[in-house]
């Protein structure tokens, strides 16, 4: 019996295979959590006058007053785990991944600023 993946993307230019990506998100995550590479790139306004910059620029681009980043949440298409709860592995349940569209998934929270500079990542909780 031939299995195929749904396709990820939206280019027909770009797609990739649900199982690719899904091999990508271990890599991804173990990098994110290196502190040089996720100081690197996700970071928080940490003063006031950055803050004033970003919610100025914010309401330059949008006269949204008082904005200072913009929060999304995206959900991201895994291999589902194993069914048997193995705690060192797994920290929810199987079916606590499968999101309301019914396939498994990690539900991964992004806020950025108005140049699309991520303020923060947060790829912890099942679909």
């Amino acid at each position: 019996m031939l299995i195929l993946s749904k396709p990820v993307g939206n280019s027909r230019y770009t797609l990739l295979s649900q199982a690719s990506v899904s091999c990508c998100i271990k890599e991804v995550v173990s990098a994110l959590n290196n502190p040089t590479i996720f100081n690197s790139w996700v970071k928080f306004p940490n003063s006031i006058r950055e803050l004033t910059a970003v919610r100025q620029e914010f309401y330059r681009k949008t006269r949204f007053p008082g904005v200072i980043g913009c929060l999304d949440f995206t959900h991201v298409d895994i291999v589902p785990p194993s069914k048997n709860l193995n705690l060192s592995e797994n920290r929810y349940p199987e079916y606590m991944y499968v999101n309301r569209k019914h396939y498994h998934s990690i539900n991964v929270q992004l806020i950025c600023d108005s140049n699309l500079k991520m303020f923060n990542v947060n790829a912890l909780f099942p679909g």
